[in-house]
């Protein structure tokens, strides 16, 4: 799978063109401005509407991170869309730090036309049991957008995650772009504000057998 990755541009000043020889396009927290839920509703803004529209012109899958604002509520989310549609939006489930930000209470895999996406979002990135959900439920890729700048740890958190659960893993963050195969390797890395990334998503299988106490079926 092949992305075009973009970290602080606003993603309505980038050409069209740019797209083409990719499969997904990742935009960070700077790609559109905050989300009013209730502005798009009234007609005041439009924002949702031109990404839709880029999606269907261009006919790829855009994932965009940004701050949406739901009657006052706010919260770090990620939009994702193909075709013309909005498939859906995430948001950021767990936080670490006191935050004026509000947490949601579930994770969702998109079914697109380049496979199965998780999203995770910024301190999304801790929640082991949200990375065993979304391989559960047969994500191709995890992608994690943050607004935080790299840190150290999160090179073995990805590439553990990506070795235990068998799913090749990329991770966007203010910083830097890391990209984690299904051995636990990273096989990409950048600090450029735009750069390509290639992820192999092929699926391999492993037997694992476990032994646990309690009584013998007959």
């Amino acid at each position: 799978m092949k992305f075009y990755c973009n970290k602080n541009q606003e993603i309505f000043k980038t050409n069209d063109s740019d797209f083409q020889k990719y499969d997904v396009i990742l935009y960070g927290f700077n790609g559109i401005k905050k989300i009013s839920y209730k502005s798009e509703l009234n007609g005041n803004e439009d924002t949702l509407a031109k990404l839709i529209k880029l999606s269907k012109t261009t006919k790829k899958i855009f994932l965009v991170a940004t701050v949406t604002d739901n009657y006052g509520l706010l919260k770090k989310s990620v939009i994702i869309a193909e075709n013309g549609k909005i498939l859906g939006i995430s948001d950021m489930n767990i936080k670490v730090n006191n935050s004026t930000f509000s947490i949601s209470g579930g994770y969702r895999v998109y079914q697109t036309s380049m496979g199965k996406i998780g999203i995770l979002i910024c301190d999304d990135i801790l929640d082991y049991e949200g990375v065993k959900a979304m391989t559960i439920c047969d994500a191709d890729i995890i992608v994690i957008l943050s607004d935080e700048s790299e840190r150290p740890e999160y090179n073995f958190i990805i590439r553990a995650y990506s070795y235990l659960f068998g799913v090749p893993i990329l991770l966007m963050s203010s910083t830097g772009i890391l990209a984690s195969d299904i051995s636990g390797e990273i096989v990409s890395t950048s600090r450029d504000n735009i750069c390509e990334i290639v992820l192999p998503t092929k699926k391999t299988f492993r037997l694992i057998t476990t032994k646990k106490r309690g009584l013998k079926k007959e």
